[in-house]
């Protein structure tokens, strides 16, 4: 089979398997309307895709569901990674919608190397969430941390005090805590400039100051605007200062 055949299925069963359904007749009745895939396998069928990844030892049936092996797991693994990881870099740094990053990412996750991965991954700050809210399995790049590359997205408690940036998104599971940073302006697209960073951060958006907590700060991921500001931000009035739990 095609390369780009085996990597699309593994691919879908990974998420089957995050979605606690690993059944082969919900693989062959949803496998089609991946993307490009009708395109990419011809007259193969769903069926006949899964007896071929079960005979060459990425998969193993077993009765009405599909369990990976070993190898057929990695690709899995490394094929979502670089699907995740390409929408957040379609979204975070060339601005593209939700709706439009879908259909490109599915076709670069394929062309994209190691190396490359590794690089998008450290240039976004190791995100572990794609912009759907589903997790991006960690890479080797985020357990070495480099610094080769200076990330462009951080989470704000790596911002230093002055600095300015654009939130991109929270990672906070808390629906009440994300309501309240929505509702004091902390919300992706927000512009924040830090003030301080200890023994609590405080970050300005607009006419407002709000003091966060450490465990709140590292769950904020910003696009850096610029290191420090020299300028800009005029003498404002009225400033509340609130603080978020």
């Amino acid at each position: 089979m095609l390369e780009e055949i085996i990597e699309e299925s593994l691919e879908y069963i990974w998420t089957l398997r995050e979605q606690n359904d690993q059944l082969i007749e919900t693989f062959i009745k949803g496998i089609k309307s991946r993307c490009n895939y009708s395109q990419i396998s011809g007259e193969l069928s769903p069926k006949s895709v899964l007896e071929n990844l079960e005979k060459e030892g990425y998969i193993k049936l077993e009765e009405d569901k599909i369990k990976f092996e070993k190898k057929g797991e990695e690709i899995g693994k490394k094929i979502i990674r670089r699907h995740r990881l390409t929408e957040r870099l379609l979204k975070d740094i060339l601005q593209m919608t939700i709706d439009e990053i879908e259909e490109p990412a599915c076709r670069l996750e394929h062309t994209i190397t190691e190396g490359l991965e590794d690089s998008i991954c450290t240039l976004l700050g190791h995100p572990n969430v794609c912009p759907h809210g589903f997790e991006i399995p960690e890479g080797k790049c985020c357990k070495n941390v480099s610094k080769v590359l200076e990330p462009i997205i951080v989470s704000l408690d790596d911002m230093e005090s002055g600095s300015e940036g654009k939130i991109m998104y929270l990672v906070t599971k808390s629906h009440p805590r994300l309501q309240r940073l929505s509702t004091l302006g902390l919300s992706p697209g927000s512009e924040i400039r830090i003030l301080q960073t200890f023994p609590t951060f405080v970050v300005q958006t607009e006419e407002t100051q709000i003091a966060l907590e450490k465990s709140i700060a590292k769950d904020i991921f910003v696009r850096k605007t610029n290191g420090h500001n020299h300028h800009r931000h005029r003498h404002r009035i009225g400033i509340f200062n609130k603080g978020v739990e």
